[in-house]
């Protein structure tokens, strides 16, 4: 048995997934292979382009019944602001530890003038670390996977764009090497919330 297999690549070529069809089609009937085409990434815009195409209609918001819409935007009422921040530490020579930190969090708290009823860490399960906060107005929970990896869950009750911005820069300051990889955020509440408080 006698196999074949390549890739091609083509770039800027607009009628490339035609082309391809019809060289494929013309090795099948001179050769009598038969050809298996695995992947390909793009799509067929040629045969999908329409030139100079009219809609036969034109739909506007309005068109559409928003009742349920509607009632969703004024049922839903925000009560929190939640924030999730990933990071991770590059090659650094300071040694990253849970006690370390708890210490981290406890300052960054100390320095947003926060007093934490209580500050829970715990590291019984493998090789990483947990530590949670509590004060009036929020909660924290820092998680470490005990190598390179730093998650913070940042929850307040008062929208504040402007104190999670800073919790962040409080907490990267202090431990060199830390880089942000990710930030979310999400209003919390009730009524199928999916809108800041700021944007209703």
């Amino acid at each position: 048995t006698t196999s074949l297999e390549f890739d091609a690549l083509s770039s800027g070529n607009p009628i490339f997934p035609q082309t391809l069809k019809n060289t494929i089609k013309n090795i099948e009937e001179q050769t009598g292979l038969v050809s298996e085409l695995r992947h390909l990434r793009g799509g067929m815009w040629n045969d999908k382009f329409v030139e100079n195409f009219q809609p036969s209609q034109f739909f506007k918001p309005t068109d559409y019944n928003q009742t349920s819409s509607l009632a969703q935007w004024y049922l839903q009422q925000p009560l929190g602001h939640h924030n999730i921040f990933q990071h991770e530490v590059e090659d650094t020579e300071e040694n990253i530890t849970g006690e370390s930190l708890k210490n981290t969090l406890s300052s960054v708290l100390s320095k947003l003038n926060l007093s934490p009823s209580n500050v829970k860490t715990g590291n019984s399960i493998g090789e990483g670390y947990v530590a949670s906060a509590n004060w009036d107005e929020g909660n924290v929970v820092l998680l470490w996977d005990g190598r390179k990896h730093v998650d913070i869950n940042l929850f307040t009750y008062i929208e504040n764009a402007e104190f999670a911005r800073l919790f962040r820069e409080f907490f990267m300051a202090q431990i060199s090497g830390m880089k942000a990889t990710l930030h979310d955020e999400m209003p919390r509440g009730t009524g199928r919330v999916v809108n800041f408080l700021r944007d209703l």
